[in-house]
């Protein structure tokens, strides 16, 4: 799970926000968080894909579309 860095000059470009332990064949992922901050916050789910479980040059297979999640 990416976040997008919001445009008001606090913070730069997409961060990772959660991950979950590599696996085998169909996975699940969920995940929960916290924001210091209010106003929209943008997400997207990206899929990587690995030749072992400790790869350290993971290929990204897939990118969801961005989701926006308005924080009060």
């Amino acid at each position: 799970m990416q976040q997008q860095a919001p445009p008001d000059g606090f913070g730069e470009g997409r961060h990772q926000e959660n991950c979950s332990a590599a696996v085998e064949g169909d996975a699940r992922v969920t995940a929960h968080g916290t924001s210091a901050r209010r106003g929209d916050l943008q997400f997207r789910a990206v899929l990587y894909g690995l030749t072992s479980p400790h790869d350290q040059n993971p290929v990204r297979l897939h990118a969801s579309d961005v989701v926006t999640v308005q924080v009060r």
